[in-house]
């Protein structure tokens, strides 16, 4: 989204004729519809709509291929066979799925904002987008010209008013094999299709949006004369189209900075278009960080402060600091009778995506476990005021690591995408770790941002292959899924029930007893395995962990399923298991 609040007013003018020339444009785009076929935008997409969608750049093309520019590019593919070609380009152009202002475009399409559709792009993604969006390939036509099989009817298939939709790709189609690349190719288009076009380009207002226009045989279609031209680019038109444009007095009519990327561009059209921002899904993101300060807190000599309230239970004490300014989270620290705290941070959120919800979990895992939190300090705190005896000062761990609960309140998603949606929000980093290099995700790099957005919607679309997730239900429907790095659910305590927050406990005692075997197997090897035998032999943790995974003949079957969901993915039972054979 742009900026506006730069501080050099130039800066600030630009963007505000931009943002000014693009509410005409879009008012202009609402008014032609009104108005039916005749007075429609022809829309020109070139390979800046594909970018979002996978497809690379030709100097990604040009890298991977050891060629230095497009010169050299031409002369080696000229000379290579049908198949050749498709081998080389395969990964680079064929998209993974259509990004979400590809399926934003095809809508308005639908809607009919638009009915022809020129590109010199030779994927399948405006196809697999209508597709997206519910149309049949009876509903579009598309046209395919290559250099082998020219179009010579152009202005009979136009002339047809069934399909509606209809779709030009001047340079070919790249899953048939025929496609225009080189320059030799790309140089002029053959006769009756250059004449054709000269004709269909003047007589009508057109919109150029994904492409800088600077192949030849375009430029050879574009006459001095004719109808009005909108330019979206980040980069103002230059040159000859420049000169056009002037020519046609409407060297105004560009759409430039971030708003002229083809991505916004479609977003900022759609929204004025239909009304619909961006959806976002809703909820609670509770994020549990255990640590062993060793002993129970009734043996600690820890003073709550005034700011918080402090609750006793049977196995627990709970401290709630609720005067501190945290923005809205509330923070409260369990801390068990086995010796082990637990932190639990709510949050209130609302995003857009789940890749962003990925990042602000990555970061905010970051700032706890690297002590740049108001938890690590308290925990920091905490150790200092225990005054431990000297051999007990050793045992004390940091934190250990962080653990998510998302409890989705309104969904963004629909049918199967719902449950698509949950599986990833319960362990999101099976889809960053597989699309982006972690530090890249941290850099908010606008390559690993479109990465992880097309990552997103092939998972929701697609669904997602991972052995280690299980699914639980509540009132008869999967409502949640647990994984080894989270849970997550829909919808739950809606009806003023407490069933997140009796999977909140519940998980808060299993990672406080995941944390003690660890950490606790971890002193062992380090030599306090006299200390760790003799609080052993105290029976106390074999109770208490028994009573954890035991699942009784009155639990409903909503609890039940939950906790043999978070036990398998935990490995609980594993954990202890290799805890009493070290001992």
């Amino acid at each position: 989204m742009t900026n506006l609040g730069s501080p050099l007013e130039k800066k600030v003018d630009v963007v505000r004729i931009n943002l000014d020339k693009q509410e005409v444009l879009f008012q202009l785009i609402k008014e032609r519809k009104r108005l039916g076929h005749s007075g429609k935008y022809i829309l020109f997409i070139g390979a800046g709509a594909s970018l979002s969608s996978g497809a690379s750049l030709f100097s990604e093309i040009f890298r991977s291929l050891s060629v230095k520019d497009y010169d050299e590019f031409s002369s080696t593919f000229d000379s290579l066979s049908e198949s050749e070609r498709y081998a080389l380009l395969h990964d680079h152009l064929l998209t993974s799925s259509p990004s979400k202002a590809a399926k934003r475009l095809a809508h308005l399409l639908k809607e009919g904002y638009f009915d022809i559709v020129i590109t010199t792009n030779f994927d399948n993604l405006i196809e697999r987008s209508l597709q997206d969006v519910g149309l049949t390939s009876s509903d579009f036509e598309v046209v395919v010209n290559s250099p082998d099989n020219p179009v010579l009817d152009l202005d009979k298939i136009l002339s047809y008013r069934s399909p509606r939709i209809k779709i030009l790709k001047l340079h070919g189609d790249f899953i048939k094999r025929k496609f225009a690349i080189t320059k030799r190719e790309t140089i002029q288009f053959k006769s009756p299709l250059e004449t054709e076009l000269k004709r269909l380009l003047s007589l009508n207002d057109s919109i150029i949006v994904g492409s800088a226009f600077a192949d030849l045989d375009l430029l050879r279609t574009v006459e001095m004369d004719g109808g009005s031209i909108w330019y979206i680019n980040p980069n103002e038109p230059e040159d000859y189209l420049k000169a056009l444009m002037s020519h046609r007095k409407c060297d105004g009519n560009f759409v430039s900075g971030d708003n002229g990327k083809f991505d916004v561009f479609i977003e900022n059209l759609y929204t004025f278009l239909t009304g619909t921002t961006e959806r976002t899904f809703k909820g609670e993101w509770v994020v549990l960080a255990p640590f062993c300060p060793v002993i129970p807190f009734e043996n600690s000599n820890f003073n709550i402060s005034e700011a918080s309230e402090h609750h006793q239970l049977s196995d627990r004490t709970i401290i709630e600091f609720k005067s501190m300014d945290l923005n809205g989270q509330r923070l409260s620290l369990h801390w068990l009778n086995i010796g082990i705290a637990v932190w639990v941070l709510k949050i209130p959120v609302e995003f857009e995506s789940i890749y962003s919800f990925a990042f602000e979990r990555k970061m905010l895992y970051r700032q706890i476990l690297r002590e740049e939190h108001i938890i690590s300090k308290l925990t920091t705190e905490i150790r200092s005021l225990l005054d431990l005896p000297n051999d007990l000062g050793d045992c004390i761990s940091e934190l250990g690591y962080c653990f998510s609960l998302v409890n989705v309140t309104a969904p963004a998603w629909e049918g199967q995408q719902i449950s698509n949606a949950l599986k990833l929000l319960s362990c999101p980093s099976m889809f960053y770790d597989r699309y982006v290099d972690s530090e890249l995700l941290l850099e908010l790099s606008a390559n690993a941002m479109e990465n992880l957005a097309g990552a997103e919607q092939e998972f929701l679309s697609k669904g997602i292959m991972q052995e280690d997730l299980c699914s639980f239900k509540v009132d008869r429907k999967v409502n949640g899924f647990a994984s080894w790095a989270g849970l997550a659910m829909l919808g739950l305590n809606e009806s003023g029930t407490s069933q997140f927050d009796d999977i909140l406990n519940y998980e808060v005692d299993l990672q406080a007893h995941w944390w003690y075997f660890h950490h606790f197997k971890n002193l062992i090897i380090e030599g306090f395995e006299d200390f760790v035998t003799d609080r052993y032999k105290s029976d106390k943790i074999n109770r208490s962990f028994s009573k954890l995974v035991s699942i009784g003949p009155t639990e409903t079957t909503a609890s039940r399923l939950y906790k043999e969901a978070i036990i398998k993915t935990s490995r609980i039972k594993n954990h202890y298991k290799d805890f009493k054979e070290l001992l």
